[in-house]
Parts: structure tokens; sequence; C-alpha cells
């Protein structure tokens, strides 16, 4: 089973994404609000996918720490809303894809696209 961690500073939407993942039939191994929570949950649970808000916290220093681990996962941005600045911001941190949060479905297919 795909195990997911989700990076997101709103509380709520990261819980709700995580319920929504768990629907879809993937593993939602938890939530974190700062890099280093999310660096724990990579780490613990061999994650194979990260989902991340395109704000989040700290999100090139902790796209660096998750891209040197000898363990690689995908990592799936996710933008309120997605334009040509969110995209480069996706591009020049080396994130693998950006998706809409407003869209759980196409949310939920860029994960599981593993």
């Amino acid at each position: 089973m795909l195990r997911v961690a989700v990076g997101d500073a709103d509380p709520t939407f990261a819980s709700a994404l995580c319920d929504l993942i768990g629907d879809a039939g993937l593993r939602c191994v938890g939530t974190a609000s700062t890099g280093e929570a999310l660096i724990e949950l990579v780490d613990v649970h061999d994650v194979d996918v990260i989902a991340m808000d395109v704000r989040f916290p700290g999100l090139r220093l902790t796209i660096r720490k998750v891209r040197a681990r000898e363990r690689v996962c995908r990592i799936v941005v996710m933008s309120a809303l997605v334009t040509p600045a969110s995209r480069s911001v996706a591009r020049d941190v080396g994130m693998n894809t950006i998706v809409s949060k407003l869209h759980g479905e196409d949310l939920i297919a860029a994960i599981a696209a593993h």
C-alpha cells in the first residue's frame, strides 16, 4: 500500500486530505506543519509520496533534506491556485507535480500516480 505524508500549515486541510487519501485506499502516515516534522514522518514511515503545500514553511530546505535521503520518494506540490508562478516554484525546488488543492480527485490521482 502506498504510504503518503501530508505537509501543510493548515491542520484542518491536512487532516481532511489525510482522510481523503485513506478513502482512496492509500495509507496516510500522518500530517506535518513544519519541515522537521515532515522529515521525521518520511524517515519513520518509509514514505512513498509527500503531498505538500507550495507555501509550506521551510519548503526549499525541507525538499533538499528529503532529496538527500537514500530513500527516494515522490513529491506532489499542492496549491490553492495553480499559476505560472506556483509552477515555477515547484520546478525550482524539484517537485514532481503541482496540482490544485481545490480538486480532490485530481489531487488523489497525482498522489496515486507513484
